[in-house]
């Protein structure tokens, strides 16, 4: 069995050579590649067509227009021609060798797992805090949504389970609640692929977490597959900080969330959409305040250089 890789970009020239490397390092596990552009910018989209040259299996590109990453796997869908898994995997993941064999293995033989995905590092060669992390809960994601990094790790709805809960299962693969759209191989039979597979409310962020809840809500298990380690480094395509159309959908997300899967009432829900609209004018404010306490270094360093 293979996957069809389905990957949406925008502006990630500079992370698809590492992208394309992973790739060759898994053509054993590769039935096809489809690439949906969000519209980039830069130079992403002459870079994928001598990727579609430069691949050892059939590469689609589609130039699209900016329809988020939910959006952008609803048109990857309708370019789907194989009935087997999906892996939806991120411009900017490097894969180890072999992962995507592994990972389609092991879903054909663990049928009751809707969703798989596998270990990842981030940039910094820290783990990956979004690959193996607990679903959100209302109390855990309030208190995390008030005060962030200063949440205790235990109530941390990202934060992934202490090291006694992380043994493995039968066969390398591991039960976890949720995992990222990063690197996510989906079973067919828990999403058709030629049907969306994010739920297209979400613009950008929270999309992951909600086919997460989904799987489980449904039956299907989420697991990690034990196999070699691969790398994401994250923000290519958002921006650190994060610029503003991606600041607001991952606020609306957190809301969006909340609103699908844990509401209980009409004035939770208010105090709630209060809570998230205070906290993104307080991103907002700084993510705008660090970019341009930035551009105002690199002017002096300009000067001070010339």
């Amino acid at each position: 069995m293979k996957a069809t890789i389905i990957t949406v970009t925008y502006n990630s020239d500079s992370t698809l050579s590492d992208y394309a490397k992973g790739l060759i390092a898994n053509e054993s596990g590769i039935e096809r590649v489809v690439i949906v552009d969000n519209g980039s910018t830069d130079s992403t989209v002459a870079h994928l067509s001598r990727l579609r040259t430069e691949l050892p299996f059939p590469v689609t590109v589609v130039q699209s227009s900016n329809d988020g990453f939910a959006g952008g796997y609803a048109t990857a869908s309708t370019y789907v021609v194989d009935r087997g898994p999906v892996l939806c995997l991120n411009p900017d993941v490097a894969l180890a060798p072999q992962v995507v064999a592994d990972m389609t293995a092991a879903m054909s033989a663990h049928q009751e797992f809707g969703i798989l995905t596998a270990p990842l590092l981030d940039e910094t060669g820290s783990p990956d805090s979004a690959s193996v992390r607990r679903l959100p809960k209302l109390g855990t994601a309030t208190l995390y949504a008030a005060i962030g990094r200063f949440t205790p790790r235990r109530w941390r709805y990202n934060a992934p389970p202490e090291p006694r809960a992380e043994a493995e299962g039968s066969n390398g693969v591991r039960r976890i609640e949720a995992t990222t759209g990063a690197l996510m191989l989906v079973n067919p039979e828990f999403r058709d692929p030629q049907s969306p597979i994010f739920d297209t409310a979400y613009w950008m962020y929270g999309e992951d977490l909600q086919l997460c809840f989904d799987a489980t809500q449904s039956g299907w298990g989420v697991g990690m597959v034990a196999t070699g380690t691969s790398t994401h480094s994250k923000g290519a395509s958002s921006g650190k900080p994060r610029r503003l159309r991606s600041n607001v959908a991952f606020h609306r997300a957190m809301y969006t969330y909340y609103a699908k899967n844990l509401k209980r009432s009409p004035a939770e829900a208010v105090v709630v959409a209060g809570g998230v609209v205070g906290r993104g004018s307080l991103s907002i404010l700084g993510s705008s305040a660090t970019r341009g306490w930035r551009k105002v270094r690199r002017v002096s360093l300009d000067r001070s250089g010339s």
